[in-house]
């Protein structure tokens, strides 16, 4: 994450919480000292609407926008990566974004570039 918050990435959460409230999460990657990389974070139960629904993924690419006002990207600049195929990968493709699966056959998040 350092890695490529250093390269001019944004990095953000959109996450299905099913059994774990977004208020834990939170604390979670404060203790874990991983909310200096996270630029904004989205969860399901603050959002009303899981993924793979189209709306979560739209929610996201309006927080991208805001976030990237002053540097915007295009939304062939944007993967969002999974560990859930339906979920994160063919919802982000409805979405018209790109999907990558962790988690799966040893692919590690180390092998996103």
């Amino acid at each position: 994450l350092e890695k490529k918050k250093a390269s001019g990435a944004t990095i953000s959460i959109l996450s299905n919480t099913a059994f774990i409230e977004s208020k834990t999460l939170r604390k979670v990657l404060i203790i874990l000292g991983m909310d200096k990389y996270i630029d904004f974070q989205l969860y399901s139960d603050e959002l009303g609407v899981s993924k793979p629904n189209r709306i979560a993924f739209t929610n996201m690419l309006g927080y991208v926008d805001r976030y990237r006002i002053h540097n915007p990207i295009s939304i062939s600049e944007i993967t969002h990566i999974g560990d859930n195929l339906k979920a994160d990968v063919k919802g982000a493709f409805k979405a018209g974004i790109d999907g990558f699966l962790i988690n799966t056959q040893n692919i590690s998040i180390l092998n996103v570039e």
